[in-house]
């Protein structure tokens, strides 16, 4: 495993840590693909009865890399084939684990970053996590779920206050609006992630398996649905001048002028 994704077993516990603090951990379709091969060999891990995924301290993930992607595959690959080909494959990884994956939540979690936090079973955070819905910023749709997720969790009309207003929320209204199901401070953070995962842990994992699966199916609705429909739109809205216009406002560092184009 190379240094930029980091596993660990301890206490039957597997840690998943993205680890790229340099760039806040923000990750590539590549790199996606990696975490799903993580994810795909938990499911087998018979020393591993729960999943942590965390990020470098400091920072949950940032969101999506801008910059070129490492894999071949993606360099030329347009805005929804990133998605259904790379995003995608690890958010469906996490959400099929019949494992509970807990997100520890330490600093910002923002755009698909924002996404793999909601996809997980259960998020607890730092004082100093941060979540956001940050799409519209460039003139895109939320995705990675976002859809599906969000308002399951906070309600449709929270979910679309976060997707339309696009703030940066700390972790005292993630906690009130129901994206964290703990709150601790910085400095006993770790320890109680690891006490409250290892507690998971020890409970039945072929019972878990079942409430997880009864959970999902028992939803009005299917994430591989919402997944494909985002794309879908995702990459009409990646067609846009608005698209256009956002990121270059974003690398310019000024407001963006939208014009509905």
């Amino acid at each position: 495993m190379s240094q930029d994704l980091l596993t660990e077993v301890r206490d039957r516990v597997l840690y998943v840590t993205i680890n790229m603090p340099e760039t806040k951990n923000a990750v590539t379709p590549g790199y996606m693909l990696r975490l799903a091969e993580v994810f795909a060999g938990a499911r087998a891990m018979d020393e591993a009865r729960a999943v942590v995924l965390t990020g470098a301290p400091g920072c949950f993930c940032a969101g999506a890399k801008l910059t070129p992607d490492a894999n071949a595959k993606f360099a030329d690959a347009s805005l929804e084939i990133r998605l259904k080909e790379g995003y995608h494959v690890a958010l469906k990884a996490i959400w099929n684990c019949p494992k509970p994956v807990i997100a520890a939540i330490d600093g910002p979690a923002v755009g698909i970053g924002g996404a793999l936090a909601l996809v997980c079973d259960l998020r607890l955070g730092s004082d100093r996590a941060r979540y956001g819905e940050v799409f519209r910023r460039i003139g895109l749709m939320s995705d990675g779920g976002g859809t599906f997720l969000l308002p399951r969790l906070v309600g449709l009309g929270r979910a679309l206050e976060l997707m339309w207003l696009g703030d940066i929320i700390d972790a005292r209204t993630m906690l009130e609006f129901g994206l964290l199901n703990r709150l601790w401070s910085v400095d006993e953070f770790r320890e109680r992630v690891h006490d409250f995962a290892v507690k998971i842990a020890g409970g039945p994992p072929l019972a878990y398996a079942r409430m997880k699966e009864a959970v999902h199916r028992n939803a009005d609705t299917t994430l591989d649905h919402a997944l494909n429909l985002e794309a879908e739109y995702q990459g009409i809205l990646g067609d846009s001048k608005d698209f256009m216009e956002g990121v270059a406002a974003w690398l310019q560092k000024r407001p963006a002028e939208f014009k509905g184009e």
